[in-house]
């Protein structure tokens, strides 16, 4: 009989640990049962599933003030029910729910923190439970080294340091100079488009033929729209929606900018560079981001919510095109430590040591 993997999040819609998710579920369906647990009723799901991964999403709750409660009663009689061999959640919400629910399922219980606690914005109610809730995980895993070493010596030495695998067979970068940027993914605060709608309406002025596109959904769409509108960007800025075709939509770029507050590891910022695009990116504390690039050769970094050095930078790679060459062909570098065969490996490890 296989052993029984369980993964929890709140939905399967767009975003970097969704998409995590679903590659893990689909590589190991084969040695395991693999259960995805949504925590959030929501019908939609984004990325391609093997029709032997099992969905089970909790009921919707109106609620919010019982809502909390009620999804952890409810993850906690579904975590006693499927009885897995392991149960790995991810991201903070995700885990302090989870946290709560195995206070009375007492299952093999490990949690993916996708972000330096420092950096996250949570609510009090979360960051006081993630204190008093997090020693009490069997084991964690973080994206980088600097993640994991904001916490405890006693979480660090129950933890695993894995990346995001990288999606195969990514399509290489054909720029044309054809005056176009990009960002990817999800429209929320941890992203910080603001700063980049600022910020792009002040390198138009002296680059007037630039378009963004940015590719993503989330609850920030009604916003930003008014935002464009009131810089009067509605003919340079285009907001693609979510898109699973977005690596052949944006490979022919100029460049690609991410403007985040925080980061874990971001898949978005890795894939663009493995395809070979010119890599802008803030420089995350206890993220990615500069794990991932070495400023000003394989990819340009500027501090957490700087305009004008955002601007400085666009500008850079707008008017340098022999700089842009030589930061894609650095860049691509990037695919050789992240494949899904070598992320794929050190989770290998991770079940093999905690199943069996």
């Amino acid at each position: 009989m296989k052993k029984k993997i369980c993964f929890i999040i709140n939905t399967l819609l767009g975003g970097g640990a969704e998409r995590v998710i679903s590659t893990l579920a689909n590589e190991f369906c084969e040695e395991y049962d693999i259960t995805i647990l949504l925590l959030l009723n929501k019908e939609e799901i984004d990325y391609s599933l093997d029709k032997r991964v099992h969905i089970i999403q909790l009921p919707k709750f109106k609620n919010k003030l019982t809502k909390f409660i009620g999804i952890s009663k409810n993850l906690s009689h579904l975590m006693k029910e499927l009885n897995c061999d392991l149960y790995i959640s991810f991201c903070t919400i995700e885990n302090v729910m989870s946290l709560t629910a195995n206070l009375f399922a007492k299952k093999k219980l490990f949690i993916s923190e996708r972000n330096a606690p420092k950096t996250e914005k949570n609510n009090m109610f979360i960051i006081l439970l993630r204190k008093l809730l997090y020693s009490k995980a069997k084991g964690y895993i973080f994206q980088t080294e600097e993640a994991k070493n904001c916490y405890s010596m006693g979480i660090q030495k129950r933890s695993y340091v894995i990346a995001n695998p990288l999606k195969p067979n990514l399509p290489l970068a054909q720029p044309n100079n054809n005056k176009m940027i990009c960002a990817v993914g999800r429209l929320n605060a941890q992203k910080n488009y603001p700063l980049l709608l600022e910020s792009f309406s002040e390198f138009l002025i002296h680059f007037p033929h630039y378009r963004l596109f940015i590719f993503g959904k989330g609850p920030q769409e009604n916003s930003l729209r008014s935002m464009i509108h009131q810089l009067n960007l509605e003919s340079s800025v285009i907001l693609k929606g979510f898109s699973n075709n977005v690596h052949e939509e944006i490979k022919t770029m100029d460049f690609f900018v991410m403007s985040s507050d925080y980061e874990g590891m971001p898949n978005a910022l890795m894939e663009a560079m493995a395809m070979g695009l010119p890599c802008i990116s803030t420089d995350c504390p206890s993220g990615g981001p500069r794990a991932l690039i070495e400023n000003g050769v394989n990819g340009l970094l500027f501090p957490v919510q700087d305009k004008q050095a955002l601007v400085k930078q666009m500008s850079l790679l707008a008017s340098d095109k022999k700089l842009r060459m030589s930061i894609a062909e650095n860049a691509k570098k990037v695919a050789d430590n992240y494949s899904v065969s070598t992320i794929i490996e050190e989770w290998k490890i991770l079940f093999h040591e905690n199943i069996y």
